[in-house]
């Protein structure tokens, strides 16, 4: 719940003496007015802009300075504080419940509300009550992020009855598709059958089973937009020869508009609209008259989560930038938002543009967005300042203004709808909040149940306590006890009252009776996997009423673990045992792990869960070069070397190299990898792997002799190669006396031919120490003298040419 009041609170306070002036700045909506200060000298307060206009509760602060002094006085401030703003207060109810995990919802143009529920139904919610026929059913790969992922309404839906749906097919290979399905005109609660209609069939998955995106919506331009993760291949996102890691943009039939950006781009894939996004989970466009805004909601990796500002052709920068790129990189268009959420776990998702009346007028073409990790609900004015609005909020997936103009948000994790909605007024809202003792056993069963930890953040209010047992039976006051006669699961719900038109509901649950045992035999207590592993799983289950339960009992759950957050895995209903495999593809943070839940339920509906990890095998890989400080790309990411992380074994990771690139002055051309891959290969977890690659000085090559008796170096002449072209230039130097061959060397692209030598005794030759002719791919080049022991120098003549 959020409160807004009007109000005036003065502040006092003391400024020490200064040679500066202070700066005096008010929050987002607070305005402020100088009354006054008590001083020797007389000190003002000015507004830093030209025009003091009245506050709007448009900026982000509003700043004041004071004049400087330099005495030894304290000046004491009077100052005004004013909150702008309709007073009331936000109030959050559930709208409807039920749903299995949901992941996308969309107001009908008649007001009915549609969601998508990941197992592949598309539920309707209509005048509030949640229908038990679904609108359609499509058969769905659920694995992990994949299934049902989002509905649209064609803009002509009224009279043709289109309804658009993003989802992954179950027969292989999968692949994500949009389809579109037909209203039936006799009862538009379901779609005709046989009415689908595929319009857009998307590149096969890999065995990673998250970045899947998903998000359909209609733009004002009449074509229909599609977000499309990057499958956890990072390298897709800046590749125009596949949709992956894209905003789409067709029409309506599937075809694709002839003004799309990259409509005539050589091999590039024409549906394209903008690239390098990583998991555009959600997007929005503006609903105010005349506005062409889009926002876009990309869920970042280990650091940043992203709201993009939607425009054709743009690139933004996956994998190369993660938030804001440093440095700047004029290819790439930066977030209009971004927030760092420090390896904890974070991921942006539900987003909605705001233009009603139901809300206070501040609000309008605000840019509201959730995170499905931390659990809050934001929004993004219109000069892009960001105001909490939930703070705590359970798992928000999607958000949604209907035409109350109340704010709708998606619970994945309850299974619920929520509105919220602006109550003018002085009035606060309770809090409901419940206990029950005990929460199970055998009928007859007492249960006493307590509401006084309830709150009310009116000073003085007096709540009332309405109390229903869920079997039919109900009470009030705020500790009452209660006998259940019949064994089942029970929800027993708490309602408080504050009397002036605030209400809050909460619920309990209660199992009368014992409910089954159920426990996992395999995996044991400590299993441990590389990723590609196959895991299997094995349980039993008994009842005290049922005895030993069959197989249609059990319901298995696997959840993959990351950081502090969760995603779905897999499920498996209706067996005691099966398996899964370890995908090598997908996340590539090390905190990560797999939690596997068995639910067995009886005859009666009560159940009860039992839990077993798999966690990890780890190690560290080092990626190095011969020359440190290097550049390399991990999974498309830039990296210096040499650089050691930890990662989960077996896991598949991408290499990059540049061909050649500068550093300390020095051009370096790629040479090999010390496992032989590629210059761009995937490696699997563990490894340490050395990049090799040859050097040449930026401006001059040398070249110089060895003293093979003294082991000592002497340049002896250089040649330009700043630029590739053709070039000889003739050295002469002179030889001492030796026992063994002198070295000759030259630097990289560097060749060495002989032109003769002079003597007073023996003639000298120069020897190759290789058969090959020179091809720039060494690091130098070595030639050997014949030795010689008179007493006489000789002179040698080199030439020296630059190879292209």
């Amino acid at each position: 719940m959020s409160t807004l009041t009007t109000s005036y609170t003065d502040y006092t306070f003391s400024l020490s003496s200064s040679d500066q002036p202070y700066q005096i700045q008010a929050g987002d909506r607070i305005g402020i007015k100088y009354a006054g200060g008590s001083s020797s000298n007389n000190v003002s307060i000015m507004r830093d802009t030209a025009s003091a206009d009245p506050f709007d509760g448009t900026n982000s602060y509003y700043t004041y300075y004071t004049t400087a002094w330099n005495n030894v006085q304290t000046y004491d401030l009077y100052m005004t504080l004013k909150s702008s703003g309709t007073s009331g207060s936000f109030v959050d109810s559930k709208f409807a419940g039920g749903l299995n995990g949901p992941t996308a919802m969309e107001f009908a143009p008649d007001g009915r509300l549609f969601v998508t529920e990941k197992g592949g139904a598309l539920k309707v919610i209509k005048n509030g009550v949640l229908l038990p026929t679904p609108f359609l059913s499509v058969p769905v790969d659920t694995r992990g992020e994949r299934g049902l992922e989002s509905i649209t309404f064609d803009p002509n839906f009224v009279t043709n009855g289109y309804v658009y749906v993003y989802y992954t097919t179950s027969d292989l290979p999968n692949h994500n598709r949009v389809s579109r399905f037909t209203a039936d005109p006799g009862n538009p609660d379901i779609a005709i059958v046989g009415s689908e209609v595929p319009i857009l069939n998307l590149e096969n998955l890999t065995s990673n089973v998250y970045h899947n995106g998903g998000a359909l919506h209609f733009g004002k331009d009449g074509k229909l937009y599609v977000a499309v993760g990057e499958n956890g291949n990072s390298s897709n996102s800046q590749t125009l020869t596949t949709r992956l890691g894209k905003i789409l943009r067709i029409n309506s039939n599937g075809s694709i508009p002839s003004d799309n950006p990259f409509f005539n781009a050589v091999s590039a894939k024409k549906e394209i609209w903008s690239l390098g996004l990583r998991n555009p989970f959600t997007f929005a466009f503006s609903p105010a008259a005349g506005s062409t805004l889009m926002h876009i909601n990309d869920v970042g990796q280990n650091t940043w989560e992203e709201v993009n500002l939607g425009i054709s052709g743009a690139n933004y920068g996956w994998p190369t930038c993660e938030g804001v790129c440093v440095p700047t990189n004029p290819n790439f268009v930066d977030p209009i938002y971004t927030y760092n959420h420090n390896n904890s776990g974070a991921a942006i998702t539900g987003g909605v543009f705001y233009e009603s009346t139901q809300f206070p007028p501040e609000y309008n073409g605000s840019y509201f967005f959730g995170d499905y990790v931390v659990g809050f609900i934001k929004r993004l004015t219109p000069t892009n300042q960001v105001v909490s609005f939930l703070p705590t909020v359970d798992s928000p997936i999607d958000l949604d203004v209907g035409s109350d103009g109340s704010l709708y948000y998606l619970s994945i994790g309850k299974g619920e709808i929520h509105k919220v909605q602006f109550v003018p007024g002085t009035n606060h809202f309770p809090h409901a909040n419940a206990t029950a003792t005990p929460m199970s056993g055998d009928p007859p069963l007492t249960v006493t149940f307590d509401g006084s930890s309830s709150t009310d953040p009116d000073p003085g209010t007096v709540l009332s306590y309405s109390w229903n047992f869920g079997d039919g039976f109900s009470d009030s006051g705020v500790s009452v006890t209660h006998v259940y006669k019949v064994a089942g699961p029970i929800i027993a719900t708490l309602t408080v009252n504050d009397g002036n038109g605030g209400t809050d509901s909460t619920s309990i649950n209660i199992s009368v009776g014992t409910p089954p045992t159920g426990t996992i035999i395999t995996p044991v207590v400590g299993t441990k996997y590389n990723a590609g592993d196959t895991i299997s799983f094995n349980g039993s289950g008994t009842d005290t009423k049922d005895g030993s339960l069959q197989a249609s009992a059990f319901k298995w759950v696997i959840l993959f673990h990351h950081n502090t957050h969760t995603h779905p895995f897999l499920e498996f209903n209706g067996v005691k045992n099966g398996s899964f495999t370890i995908p090598t593809l997908g996340e590539t943070s090390s905190d990560v792990w797999y939690r596997i839940y068995l639910t067995v339920t009886d005859s009666l509906g009560l159940n009860q869960t039992s839990t077993r990890d798999v966690i990890p095998n780890k190690s560290t890989i080092t990626l190095a070069s011969n020359v440190p400080g290097l550049l390399v790309y991990l999974d498309g990411q830039p990296q210096t070397t040499p650089t050691s992380f930890v990662g989960v074994v077996g896991i598949n990771r991408t290499l990059q190299v540049p061909g050649s690139q500068i550093f300390g002055g020095n051009t370096y051309k790629f040479q090999s990898w010390s496992d032989g891959g590629a210059q761009n290969h995937t490696i699997s977890t563990p490894s340490s792997i050395r990049m090799h690659s040859t050097g040449t000085p930026v401006g001059t090559a040398s070249i110089g002799i060895i003293n093979p008796d003294t082991s000592i170096k002497q340049l002896i002449g250089t040649i330009d190669v700043t630029s590739i072209k053709s070039s000889y230039a003739d050295y002469t130097f002179s030889l001492e006396p030796s026992v063994s061959p002198y070295t000759i060397q030259a630097g990289d692209r560097i060749g060495l031919v002989y032109r003769g030598g002079t003597s007073s005794g023996n003639i000298i030759s120069i020897m190759r120490d290789t058969t090959n002719a020179f091809d720039g791919t060494n690091s130098y080049m070595s030639y050997y003298t014949t030795k010689w022991n008179d007493s006489t120098t000789i002179d040698l003549y080199m030439t020296l040419k630059l190879v292209q």
